[in-house]
């Protein structure tokens, strides 16, 4: 079982969790709804509300706001203006974070955080992205309150290291149950299926909540490259289109991390363009 309907512990918006564990799909509805808030937010905001972002010198924590309805633009005035600041953060990572969160490490707070930013979530999900034992979190995390959002859902372009996907462990339970097995590649970059994945090592496409599909960016023929896991929806390709206008504009290359090229990159491609 993956995610909240596990057997651990879990901190969920539903009103008797314990009696009706939620099904994949509601659990996908949930995360979709805190982490895609309406489009026209404050960058900072839309920070505070959908969580910390992964920063390791590549171009990865501006397509995640990309995704959620700021800009490149957005997102350097703000660190310009001080209102955004880059720091070792849970677990040794570089993350980019408001700056009222720059020092906050305790577990009452991050367990807020989380949840705020996840739920419903596991005590085993909070416990591994705050780098603690679970013995550690459970009391902070138990403690931490809940809230419901409302429901949206479009077709989003994300980063790997994604807050939306990154937060489980479980990277099968956002696929169809079709697509559970698809080939893909792990973290060396070896060939794998999807169901023995912890998260993806590809930048994802996300439909309504379900992952779909993967993609990239080619610098050397300046090509998004992606393939979904079946059927592409409607408008996928037009999206496409317009998230290749975005690279080109506002980042000139896709990096992962800082040191993103070569045979990594390459092979990355290649595994992509077998998909199709």
């Amino acid at each position: 079982m993956g995610a909240a309907a596990s057997g651990s512990s879990s901190k969920s918006s539903a009103s008797d969790p314990s009696t009706h564990p939620p099904s994949a799909d509601s659990l996908k509805a949930s995360w979709v709804d805190r982490q895609f808030p309406p489009a026209g937010g404050n960058v900072v905001d839309v920070i505070r509300q959908t969580g910390w972002l992964y920063s390791a010198g590549g171009e990865c924590h501006y397509l995640a706001l990309h995704a959620r309805g700021c800009s490149k633009k957005d997102a350097d005035r703000a660190i310009e203006k001080g209102h955004l600041v880059e720091v070792k953060a849970v677990r040794g990572c570089t993350m980019l974070l408001p700056r009222e969160d720059a020092k906050v490490r305790d577990l009452p707070s991050l367990a807020e955080r989380f949840l705020r930013w996840a739920a419903p979530a596991t005590l085993a999900e909070f416990a591994w992205w705050a780098g603690v034992t679970q013995k550690a979190a459970r009391s902070a995390f138990d403690q931490a309150p809940t809230t419901v959002r409302p429901t949206r859902a479009k077709i989003v372009f994300l980063p790997v290291r994604d807050n939306y996907l990154y937060f489980r462990r479980d990277a099968a339970i956002f696929a169809d149950a079709a697509h559970r097995d698809v080939a893909l590649l792990d973290w060396e970059n070896r060939p794998t299926t999807l169901s023995k994945l912890h998260a993806i090592h590809n930048h994802a496409i996300v439909e309504s909540g379900r992952l779909i599909g993967v993609w990239d960016y080619d610098p050397e023929t300046r090509e998004v490259v992606w393939a979904t896991f079946g059927a592409a929806p409607k408008g996928l390709a037009g999206e496409v289109a317009a998230l290749k206008e975005t690279i080109e504009r506002e980042y000139g290359r896709v990096r992962i991390y800082h040191a993103d090229r070569g045979a990594a990159l390459k092979g990355r491609l290649a595994a992509i363009r077998k998909m199709r």
